[in-house]
């Protein structure tokens, strides 16, 4: 008897990884073809069909945990992270007409989950700065480098419910949390006279002394918290 006949033509351990692998490329197919009607029918100018609509929003789903894990290890900060993620979503919905298909769909979508935090990070950066807070000068040598997005927030949120009042606490939070400008704020708190900016102002004259004496608690340096206005 030839043992050749008895041998199987077929590697049956390696099943479980061929399964896996036939699965990819069937999500992949799948995810093309949505992808590709989607962007045929949003090129249009016209919605997505009810169908279309609910494979996209599979689709989406799929890949929203990534996107926040994008925006997650840029900021450092969860409900910036999630907002983010939303921001980056319906990015993407309104772009479909202008995706080429020069790169995986989620790659394409994480690019601009990545843009977008980049931007929000630099935007809070720029407020902490042009408001008199932070010191623009060897930014490298101070503490600040070494403490992340997060922390930075939950030591202007700490000393803020220490020593300002309601009204202060509010500014501060939509000003640094929500990154509104002050023409925004002054409008939607109503705030008369001078508006927010100088509600603002007298915020950061009794932040600057509690973020100080926190810091030195904590062992850090204090060169990044400006002295003066």
């Amino acid at each position: 008897m030839d043992r050749r006949a008895c041998t199987p033509s077929v590697d049956w351990y390696s099943w479980p990884i061929v399964e896996e692998r036939l699965r990819d490329d069937i999500s992949r197919d799948w995810e093309d073809r949505v992808i590709r009607e989607s962007c045929e029918a949003r090129g249009g100018n016209g919605g997505l069909s009810p169908e279309l609509r609910r494979e996209f929003g599979r689709l989406i789903a799929e890949h929203e945990p990534r996107v926040f894990r994008v925006c997650l290890r840029i900021t450092g900060d969860e409900e910036m992270s999630r907002e983010l993620t939303q921001d980056a979503l319906f990015t993407a919905y309104n772009k479909l007409p202008q995706w080429q298909g020069e790169c995986r769909f989620g790659t394409w979508l994480c690019g601009i989950a990545k843009n977008l935090a980049r931007n929000a990070i630099r935007r809070r950066h720029d407020f902490l700065f042009e408001d008199g807070l932070l010191e623009t000068e060897d930014l490298q040598q101070s503490v600040l480098k070494d403490l992340t997005r997060a922390e930075r927030e939950h030591l202007v949120s700490e000393c803020a419910k220490d020593v300002l009042d309601k009204l202060e606490q509010t500014v501060v939070e939509m000003r640094y949390s929500y990154n509104m400008p002050l023409a925004q704020i002054t409008e939607n708190l109503r705030i008369e006279g001078s508006g927010a900016r100088k509600v603002l102002q007298q915020a950061m004259r009794k932040l600057r002394p509690e973020m100080r004496r926190r810091l030195r608690v904590l062992g850090h340096g204090t060169s990044f918290v400006k002295t003066s206005f």
